[in-house]
């Protein structure tokens, strides 16, 4: 059964991946890709999942990212 919020998750986001890893103190984390970039000798972030108007809108997409991963890896 498809999840009708799923659609909801990505409006307004352009997705091109993601990695889920360990913290060493326990738990996941979520990071989405981003390219460095350097401007008069400081390094500065370019995040390529950037929100339109929700700042807000990775939480979602990070709390499901990370739901689903856990359900994969209980049934592995």
């Amino acid at each position: 059964e498809v999840d009708p919020t799923a659609d909801a998750l990505l409006n307004g986001l352009k997705m091109i991946g993601f990695s889920v890893w360990e913290r060493r103190s326990g738990g996941r984390n979520i990071t989405f890709p981003a390219r460095q970039y350097s401007i008069n000798g400081e390094r500065r972030s370019f995040a390529l999942l950037r929100p339109i108007a929700d700042n807000t809108a990775q939480e979602s997409v990070r709390d499901a990212i990370l739901a689903a991963y856990d359900a994969a890896v209980v049934q592995a």
